[in-house]
C-alpha cells in the first residue's frame, strides 16, 4: 500500500482516490479442459500499480473521462509503460437493484462507457428474467442429473460430437418455467445460455446444450429429451456432455445462479467479469470476500518523507506550456503525448528563424510520413540530448 484517501478533479468533479498499490502481476491462464489448468508463469514478477477510485462515478461518459486523467497523469511519469494493454481499467457497476459486478481488463478507452452501458443492460436484464419467473409461479430448479444420451442420434449428429457420444454420456437438468428465457437477450451476445456456457467453459467444458435451441442440429429429439426429464410446457432444459462428477458441479453453479432470480432484490450476482472487445462481458469467478486477504495488510505503516519527492510535470501541463509558445491545442497536446516536449523546446530555441508549428509538425508528421512509405523507424531527439542521455546511461 503506497497511499490512500487522495483525490483527482475531473471536469469540475472531485472523485476520491480510495488507494494506490504497487502489486506484482500475476500468472495467466494458457489453457484448460476437462482435466488440467496450465499457466503461464512468464509475468510474475513484473510491477503493477493499482489505483483505486471511491464509487464517485456516476455516468457511462464519467468512468472514460476518469480513466483518460489517471492513464494520462501515469504517462506523464518517465519509466511507466505506455500501450495498448499496458493501462488496463476494472470497471465497477451497480444499478439500483442490482449489485457491484467487477469487470476486469477493459484496455481500450473508447469502450468504456459502452462496456458500462452493457453491464447496466445486463442487470436490468436479470431483474426483468426475475421478475417474469415469478409471474410464472414456479420454483427454483434443484440439481437433478438424468441421462439423456439414448435420444441422441449419433449419425445425426455434428462431427465435433459423434466421436464424444461414443465415450461420453449426455446429462440433462430440467429448468421449471425456463421456456424461452435462456435465449431471451437485451442486447447482442448477452443471454442465460452464454451464462451457462461460461460456467462450462470454466470446467473445461466445450459448453453447454439449452431447450431454446434447434435440438436437430445435435442429433437429438427434442421430445423425448423433455419427457424424460419431466418437463411441463414452459419449463426448458440445460444439457452437457461429458463426466457425471463434473457435470454436477457445473448444474450446482447454475441452479446457484438461477436461484438468485427468484428472489427481490438478489437477482443481480456480484462476481467478476472479463471485458470482451465488444463492449460485453463474460464470467470469469466469484467475489473474491474477505478470506483473500494478503499477508502485506497486517505490515504496520511507513510514512516516507515526501520532501524528496520530485513533481512531475502533467502531459496535461506540458501542453498548455506548448499552447503559450505558440502551437495550437491539438499539436501541442500531441507533441507531448508523444514524449517530445523537451526536445521541441530546445528546437525552438535553436531555431529561431523557423515558425514553431512547422517545428511541431515536422516532428509529428515526417516520422510517421516516412514509417508509412519507407518501413523505417525514425526517432525524434536533439543530438545533444541523444548524446547527454547515452553518457549518463553509461555512467
Amino acid at each position: 500500500l503506497i497511499g490512500r484517501n487522495g483525490f483527482l478533479e475531473v471536469n469540475g468533479e472531485k472523485i476520491g482516490i480510495q488507494s494506490v498499490c504497487l502489486e506484482e502481476d500475476s500468472c495467466m491462464i494458457h489453457s484448460r479442459n476437462e482435466n488440467e489448468d496450465v499457466y503461464n508463469l512468464s509475468r510474475l514478477g513484473i510491477p503493477l500499480i493499482e489505483i483505486a477510485t471511491d464509487p464517485d462515478i456516476t455516468t457511462a461518459k464519467e468512468a472514460k473521462d476518469v480513466a483518460a486523467k489517471i492513464g494520462m497523469i501515469l504517462r506523464s511519469i518517465e519509466g511507466v509503460k505506455r500501450g495498448l494493454g499496458t493501462i488496463r481499467q476494472d470497471i465497477n457497476v451497480s444499478i439500483p437493484g442490482g449489485t457491484r459486478v467487477e469487470i476486469k481488463g477493459a484496455q481500450d478507452l473508447k469502450m468504456i462507457p459502452t462496456c458500462v452501458e452493457y453491464e447496466m443492460k445486463r442487470q436490468a436484464h436479470l431483474i426483468d428474467i426475475g421478475k417474469e419467473l415469478r409471474a410464472r409461479h414456479v420454483a427454483p430448479p434443484q440439481v437433478k442429473l438424468i441421462d439423456v444420451s439414448e435420444h441422441f442420434n449419433r449419425d445425426k449428429a455434428p462431427a465435433f460430437l459423434q466421436s464424444s457420444l461414443e465415450t461420453k454420456k449426455v446429462f440433462g437438468m430440467c429448468l421449471a418455467g425456463f421456456a424461452g428465457l435462456i435465449k431471451k437477450e437485451e442486447i447482442k451476445n448477452q443471454r442465460m445460455g452464454y451464462e451457462f456456457a461460461a460456467f462450462a467453459k470454466q470446467l473445461g467444458f466445450g459448453g453447454v446444450m439449452h431447450s431454446d435451441e434447434a435440438m436437430e442440429k445435435y442429433g437429438a429429439d427434442k421430445k423425448g429429451i423433455e419427457h424424460a426429464l419431466s418437463c411441463q410446457e414452459d419449463d426448458g432444459f440445460v444439457l452437457c456432455l461429458g463426466d457425471e462428477s463434473r457435470i454436477r458441479i457445473l448444474f450446482d453453479m447454475i441452479v446457484r445462479r438461477i436461484g438468485c432470480l427468484f428472489v427481490v432484490g438478489k437477482e443481480v450476482v456480484g462476481e467478476v467479469r472479463k471485458a470482451e472487445k465488444n463492449g460485453t462481458s463474460t464470467y470469469l469467478r466469484p467475489m473474491p470476500g474477505a478470506a483473500r486477504m494478503y499477508p502485506e495488510t497486517d505490515i504496520a505503516m511507513s510514512i516516507p518523507d515526501l520532501r524528496v519527492i520530485k513533481k512531475i510535470e502533467l502531459l496535461e501541463e506540458k501542453s498548455a506550456r506548448l499552447e503559450k509558445g505558440g502551437l495550437s491545442s491539438d499539436i501541442a497536446k500531441l507533441i507531448a503525448k508523444e514524449g517530445h516536449t523537451d526536445d521541441f523546446i530546445e528546437f525552438q530555441n535553436k531555431f529561431t528563424n523557423i515558425k514553431p508549428a512547422f517545428i511541431a509538425e515536422t516532428m509529428v508528421a515526417t516520422p510517421a510520413a516516412v514509417r508509412r512509405k519507407e518501413k523505417i523507424e525514425l526517432h525524434v531527439r536533439s543530438e545533444e540530448r541523444r548524446v547527454g542521455k547515452e553518457c549518463r546511461a553509461r555512467w
